[in-house]
């Protein structure tokens, strides 16, 4: 029954304010997008990690999110980080390309571990951000 109770309690909190079903966007001359996504999986689902670059974050991904991050060209180092974890992925951005980073939790001892990867198989990632829905920036 305690376990019940806090499954219950981890979904409740899961919420957040979704938009739109995935959407590409066309980055212009002088951009890159980075779509930041998270598939929808029921382990970790009421953790939400923070993305950020050089300590200021980015966005929070909730389960069954992405968010369209339009950036300059150049090296942009991206983290995330729980109580038992931090990871890091750099993008070496370019002008008028589009990049697909996909994050997730884990089982971990005492929380859930994040993760974040770079996506270099496009076609994977439109698979997987496909039923992504918008994350609303607060």
């Amino acid at each position: 029954m305690k376990k019940y109770l806090i499954l219950c309690v981890f979904a409740l909190c899961s919420c957040a304010s979704l938009g739109e079903q995935f959407s590409p966007q066309q980055p212009n001359s002088e951009e890159a997008i980075v779509y930041f996504y998270r598939p929808w999986k029921y382990v970790g689902g009421g953790m939400s990690p923070d993305v950020q670059e050089n300590g200021n974050t980015i966005i929070t991904m909730y389960n069954g999110g992405y968010y369209p991050h339009h950036t300059s060209a150049g090296k942009h180092t991206y983290t995330v980080e729980s109580i038992e974890n931090t990871e890091s992925i750099t993008v070496d951005a370019q002008a008028g390309k589009e990049y697909y980073v996909s994050s997730g939790v884990n089982w971990g001892a005492i929380s859930g571990r994040y993760n974040i990867k770079l996506v270099s198989d496009q076609s994977r990632a439109l698979s997987e951000i496909k039923e992504c829905k918008l994350i609303q920036k607060d």
